[in-house]
């Protein structure tokens, strides 16, 4: 007599949140031309961790998704949300004011709608704005978009800086040659 199969592993339907944040991981991991193994080094997990997330099988942990998003220089609320435009920076956003509620085994999904999105949400209530799920989802967009276009000025400001800096520096330099080869005296 054969001995009777274990019933196969139950996993709890993550929200539609969780499983198209994983969908957005694999997506820019691939972009990235990372495989599952890299990624998952980096991040401190194993590949099968990895891959159950992108799958959308486990959610993933906000101080996981945290530390993705810096390593692929994603911003938090695109990883979330989505939207047309994957090449958004990661952004500083201060995290010191939610500190004390974020559990070790919070999920990325929970702590990004508490911190980023219910925010904007309600300040957008606030400002007597009633804003369906459609046009929130305009609006979400037009936020990215904004957000990227900040980070392209940021970007486009500091290569300025950097140019205005290598011509001072050569200024310096051939100063100090000058001054080198015309000694006071």
């Amino acid at each position: 007599m054969s001995k009777p199969k274990a019933p196969a592993a139950k996993f709890k339907q993550l929200s539609r949140w969780e499983i198209e944040l994983g969908e957005r991981i694999a997506a820019q991991r691939r972009y990235a031309g990372s495989s599952q193994s890299e990624l998952a080094k980096k991040l401190g997990l194993t590949r099968d961790q990895l891959s159950s997330i992108e799958i959308g099988r486990v959610p993933l942990r906000f101080w996981t998704g945290w530390k993705l998003c810096h390593v692929l220089n994603l911003n938090p609320l695109w990883l979330l949300l989505g939207g047309d435009l994957p090449e958004q920076p990661f952004t500083d956003i201060n995290l010191t004011p939610h500190l004390p509620q974020i559990g070790e085994s919070d999920s990325f999904s929970e702590v990004c709608k508490r911190v980023l999105y219910v925010p904007i949400k309600d300040a957008l209530r606030d400002a007597g704005v009633i804003v369906r799920p459609k046009a929130f989802a305009i609006l979400r967009k037009e936020w990215i978009a904004d957000q990227v276009t900040r980070a392209k000025q940021l970007r486009s400001d500091a290569a300025q800086f950097l140019e205005q800096a290598e011509e001072i520096e050569l200024a310096i330099a051939v100063s100090k040659d000058f001054h080198a080869k015309h000694p006071k005296g």
